[in-house]
């Protein structure tokens, strides 16, 4: 179940900014998932079966799609989100409704820590 508002705001965010997924579930799940809550607002879905090496398929994600890391901001709800987007020079967001803590993502020092989608439209 997606969580409360992020449907509202990823379709906001979508006409203004190239938005995609960096996921460690597999292609299929992830595009029935997107499929059944009409969710159409990515540009791409990447897949790897990784769960220590995001770093490396960020990386990848970036010289793919022609992303200037400068520019690009990496959302995650575990503080391996984090270190991987920093060791790749990217701007961080920790959402809190996810995997771990507000205190344990806080722990990872993300740029931005957001409790609320709707926060993501002030950035």
């Amino acid at each position: 179940m997606p969580f409360k508002g992020i449907k509202d705001v990823l379709k906001i965010l979508s006409r203004r900014y190239n938005l995609g997924i960096l996921t460690t579930n597999q292609t299929r799940i992830v595009e029935k998932f997107v499929n059944k809550h009409k969710f159409n607002f990515f540009s791409f879905v990447h897949s790897e079966k990784v769960v220590f090496g995001t770093d490396k398929c960020l990386r990848k994600v970036i010289a793919q799609h022609g992303l200037n890391s400068e520019e690009t901001y990496y959302i995650g709800d575990e503080t391996r989100d984090i270190e991987a987007a920093k060791r790749q020079r990217v701007k961080t967001i920790a959402v809190t409704w996810g995997a771990e803590s507000k205190n344990l993502l806080r722990k990872a020092n993300p740029d931005i820590i957001i409790s609320e989608p709707k926060e993501l439209l002030s950035l």
